[in-house]
């Protein structure tokens, strides 16, 4: 994995390992640490989305903070959709109830 180009890394969990799941997220998050500062959200973010197809969310979020994708322009996406989604949902609730 240290050799790895950077760009695969998040890719790494989906291939075969004899090492334990645990290990090859630390490696994998070890690896982005030493990467330039503003590719490190987006390798988090992918690592994060290719790790959850083959491990456990809590395995996952163990070794991936929420934190360290959010400054990634897809995730920055994503929350504004929540958050829109949220807000639609909370004016029909109010609509509904004050009706």
């Amino acid at each position: 994995m240290r050799r790895s180009p950077v760009g695969i890394i998040p890719l790494v969990p989906l291939m075969r390992h004899d090492d334990p799941p645990k290990e090859v997220l630390a490696g994998c998050a070890k690896r982005i640490e030493e990467v330039q500062p503003e590719l490190q959200p987006d390798l988090y973010l992918g690592l994060a989305i290719f790790s959850s197809i083959r491990f456990s969310r809590d395995l996952v979020l163990r070794y991936i903070e929420v934190s360290k994708m959010k400054n990634s322009p897809l995730f920055g996406g994503i929350r504004e959709k929540w958050i829109g989604q949220g807000e639609q949902k909370g004016v029909k609730r109010k609509t509904w109830k004050s009706s």
